[in-house]
């Protein structure tokens, strides 16, 4: 039908959001596993870190993921 009107037939996927947040999105959620697996190794020796500075290692992660090479992100 498309060609006969003389028309290309195109389907298109358009995020919901923007790239730029679905990155940032992506590396919080990779660096909250992160520091998570390392708070419960740390918490089984007794020696959990408190909320504080685990929201600091989560900030930093995020940031050193996001200086990386981006399609890592979602190994």
């Amino acid at each position: 039908m498309a060609d006969a009107l003389g028309c290309d037939l195109r389907y298109v996927l358009i995020p919901r959001t923007p790239l730029a947040e679905q990155v940032d999105a992506q590396a919080e959620h990779k660096a909250r596993e992160r520091v998570a697996s390392l708070t419960h190794t740390m918490a089984i020796e007794a020696q959990a870190p408190d909320d504080s500075f685990q929201s600091q290692q989560v900030a930093a992660t995020k940031d050193e993921l996001l200086r990386g090479r981006r399609s890592r992100l979602w190994d």
